[in-house]
């Protein structure tokens, strides 16, 4: 399993050295205050989206990243939900083909988990919650030892369902499940 998720893991940067591995990559880290949140939203525009839980020695939160400038990153909490946004300033889709890498690390005792990606690649692995619902309009998603009620949805693309526990149920308007 490490090694399938090593990929994205060496692209995003070590959040205990700020200055390591980033280059001329601008960047936005946030940690996430967790007291009473049950549910998360992620919201991403575009680019590249992992969402795994925290390991040993790390602390809920997000880090985003992108070569050619900082993303917009927003997080807010609405009673128990914790919502995250990501977004790249407005135009920036017809300069550059790709949007920021985002790498967010959750915790244990969720009940719902939402993902919408507009367009790029999304990959949850280790999550365990009551629900989760990743939403992508056209790109890459891929799931690994998840344990959850999984409602997965890709317009147009491909969708792969690795080793999950629980009920899931999965459409793709134009493209292949596995």
């Amino acid at each position: 399993r490490r090694a399938r998720g090593s990929g994205i893991r060496d692209a995003a940067p070590d959040p205990d050295d700020p200055v390591a591995g980033r280059g001329s990559a601008a960047w936005m880290e946030q940690q996430f205050t967790i007291d009473g949140v049950r549910d998360v939203s992620l919201d991403q525009t575009a680019g590249n989206l992992t969402v795994r839980m925290c390991e040993e020695g790390e602390s809920p939160g997000v880090i985003a990243t992108n070569n050619k400038g900082a993303p917009e990153l927003e997080v807010r909490r609405e009673g128990d939900r914790l919502i995250v946004e990501v977004h790249m300033s407005k135009g920036w889709l017809f300069r550059r083909k790709q949007g920021p890498t985002t790498v967010v690390r959750l915790w244990e005792g969720l009940s719902n988990v939402k993902v919408n990606l507009g367009y790029g690649e999304v990959q949850v692995r280790d999550l365990v919650c009551d629900t989760l619902r990743i939403d992508v309009g056209a790109g890459t998603t891929t799931t690994f030892a998840t344990v959850c009620d999984l409602r997965a949805d890709v317009r147009a693309g491909k969708l792969t369902v690795n080793g999950h526990r629980g009920l899931a149920s999965c459409h793709s308007g134009t493209g292949d499940v596995l």
